[in-house]
């Protein structure tokens, strides 16, 4: 009998729909008329913080982290999105530590939806 070492949940979900409840409190502060410009701009917030979090696990430091609040600090808005979002993965997704590569996202019938691609440490 084989005894193998089961997944986190969280990585056991198709990383598009984790990146997407993630990301999800960034795209619900858009306006119903948001364009597909103003919800890019939502996930490239999302994804870095995503990324950055899991690379500073994978390397044991807090490099990618510290970079992303130093291009924040003048700005107290964006500052607070990002330890928000620094926060919510860390508190709800410490365990799934899945880079996130490229992503497409469309609009159907009023709903985002969004594929995602496991992406690789470099």
């Amino acid at each position: 009998m084989s005894h193998t070492t089961p997944q986190p949940a969280s990585a056991t979900r198709p990383i598009s729909a984790t990146f997407l409840d993630f990301a999800t409190p960034l795209l619900r502060a858009l306006s119903p008329q948001a364009s597909k410009d103003d919800a890019e701009a939502a996930l490239k917030i999302a994804f870095t913080v995503w990324n950055f979090v899991v690379l500073d696990v994978l390397h044991g430091n807090h490099e990618y982290v510290a970079m992303i609040r130093q291009s924040t600090a003048g700005e107290p808005a964006s500052a607070a999105v990002v330890e928000q979002m620094i926060a919510r993965k860390q508190a709800l997704f410490a365990d799934d530590h899945r880079l996130l590569g490229k992503y497409s996202l469309t609009r159907k019938h009023g709903e985002w939806r969004l594929r995602v691609e496991e992406g690789t440490a470099r």
